[in-house]
């Protein structure tokens, strides 16, 4: 890449300091006038499949990226000729499972009233259903995850999700040129995800001159936890990046907290505990880390995603008139991943209404 379009990446890929999505009130409204339907309700419909997690542990994926898709959909239909069929979101609940996934997603390409699917399931779910969505000819958008970074993106695969990579250039950069931190430590998960976070890392921090982060798996429970960042800290690592899903940001705050090596200033985090030095990390996260939360995180949490993560307050016309309508439709603001969906939403109408029926 350039220099120039690295530089571009970078100022795009912004840090944005944790705590912008905590509620007021530590709440969010139990406002729900509409729920997910499991199967086509129309005969002459456009179908956009919606294939996410809705329930289990990992639901955070799905309930936001279906509000987001669901509103898109009836913004997109206010736009549709009378001549043309209105659009329908399928919502399929995958539980988790990323060979249940690519079987919906299988299942909803050989529809032939399908005209794309948002994804917002396992992330290893969605290159397996490639060859049934390139035989029918209709593209899949990834909501969460990174098959960019990976090396998996393929025909009629698509991600709205900042790839890792480019986030990990911005994470770079922060801790080298910004904070000046030389040993950076990494937990991460086991999965695909979490495989691709850890290359990412590591060619970003050599690529900026930074030493190699000293990479961890996310371990289960708060004994397992106390263990890695036991580990990290006889590194004497100065920062921690933490790839997952939000609770586990949460709770390796948390555990931080209690182990009283919560972050409180970078001279501090530069020594690494090293001496009689308390060890301090600052806690880094990737784009999941972004989430409304009770925990109180230390000053200075911070975690990298695109300007469009600030979808529920950033004064930029498109996303104030998103939010806007948002809020008309769910009686709450989007402070989840809900934009996600909602532009894959737009782009699936977008091609679809300039593509000839049955055309790829």
């Amino acid at each position: 890449m350039p220099m120039k379009s690295r530089a571009l990446v970078a100022a795009v890929l912004v840090l944005l300091l944790m705590g912008a999505c905590t509620e007021e009130d530590g709440t969010r409204s139990e406002l729900r006038p509409r729920a997910p339907r499991a199967s086509p309700t129309g005969e002459t419909t456009s179908v956009i499949g919606f294939v996410g997690t809705m329930s289990g542990r990992d639901s955070w994926r799905g309930t936001d990226a279906f509000e987001g898709a669901h509103f898109g959909v009836q913004a997109l239909n206010r736009n549709v000729d009378p001549d043309r069929p209105q659009f329908e979101l399928v919502t399929l609940d995958d539980r988790g499972d990323g060979a249940r996934a690519a079987a919906l997603v299988a299942e909803l390409a050989a529809n032939p009233r399908t005209v794309g699917v948002i994804y917002a399931g396992p992330t290893r779910g969605l290159p397996p259903a490639q060859t049934a969505l390139a035989d029918a000819g209709i593209p899949a958008l990834l909501c969460y995850g990174d098959l960019y970074s990976a090396r998996l993106l393929r025909s009629h695969l698509f991600q709205l999700s900042p790839p890792y990579l480019w986030q990990a250039r911005a994470i770079a950069s922060y801790v080298k040129r910004d904070r000046r931190y030389t040993k950076i430590g990494a937990l991460l998960t086991r999965k695909l995800d979490g495989r691709t976070a850890r290359f990412s890392l590591q060619s970003a921090l050599v690529e900026a001159g930074a030493h190699k982060a000293v990479a961890r798996f996310n371990p289960r429970g708060e004994s397992g936890i106390r263990l890695e960042l036991d580990r990290l800290r006889a590194k004497h690592v100065q920062a921690v990046v933490v790839q997952g899903a939000p609770q586990r940001f949460d709770a390796i705050v948390g555990v931080l907290d209690q182990m009283k090596h919560g972050y409180r200033t970078t001279a501090t985090a530069r020594k690494g505990g090293r001496g009689k030095s308390p060890w301090r990390p600052q806690v880094i996260g990737l784009d999941e880390a972004i989430h409304s939360t009770r925990v109180t995180l230390p000053a200075g949490t911070v975690a990298a995603d695109s300007y469009a993560r600030g979808a529920h307050y950033l004064p930029v016309p498109s996303l104030q008139r998103f939010r806007s309508g948002f809020v008309d439709w769910w009686g709450e603001k989007p402070l989840g991943w809900e934009v996600r969906a909602y532009q894959a939403v737009q782009m699936i109408g977008w091609a679809s209404l300039r593509t000839d029926q049955g055309g790829d």
